[in-house]
């Protein structure tokens, strides 16, 4: 699987149960298609949560282009 986008917004970490840290954030995905004459754009909103390191935070900016990729599936 792999997500490309812009994020809405910087990132958030949280603390949760266990003193865990999560870092969420929000990728927009811009597609768009031809219905007849019209363009038309779609946009789908992918909200994430990422467990393994809380650093990545601090370059998931708002507007920054990302690529998020998972090989297990």
């Amino acid at each position: 699987m792999e997500i490309t986008g812009r994020l809405t917004a910087d990132a958030v970490v949280r603390t949760v149960k266990g003193d865990k840290k999560v870092v969420g954030f929000t990728i927009a995905l811009n597609d768009s298609y031809r219905s007849g004459d019209e363009r038309r754009e779609v946009i789908t909103f992918i909200e994430c949560a990422y467990w393994r390191n809380e650093g990545i935070a601090e370059y998931l900016k708002k507007g920054a282009w990302c690529r998020f990729t998972d090989e297990s599936v």
